[in-house]
């Protein structure tokens, strides 16, 4: 099985410009970047891509594009 996290990932992240990390989130503070739903985002503001223990990519149930 392919890690979510490999070259060919985030090659086509970048070419389909993919995004769901909190700064291009509506709900993102623009002053710290913490969520205004108070959502728990520490992992998400840390990482390009966030992670867990397993390898599978976390996303936001909030996350809507600004």
């Amino acid at each position: 099985m392919r890690r979510p996290l490999d070259q060919r990932f985030l090659d086509e992240a970048r070419e389909l410009d993919f995004r769901y990390t909190c700064r291009d989130c509506i709900h993102a503070c623009p002053f710290d970047g913490h969520c205004s739903l108070l959502y728990p985002n520490d992992e998400l503001l840390r990482a390009e891509f966030a992670v867990d223990s397993e390898g599978r990519l976390i996303f936001c149930k909030y996350f809507e594009l600004t």
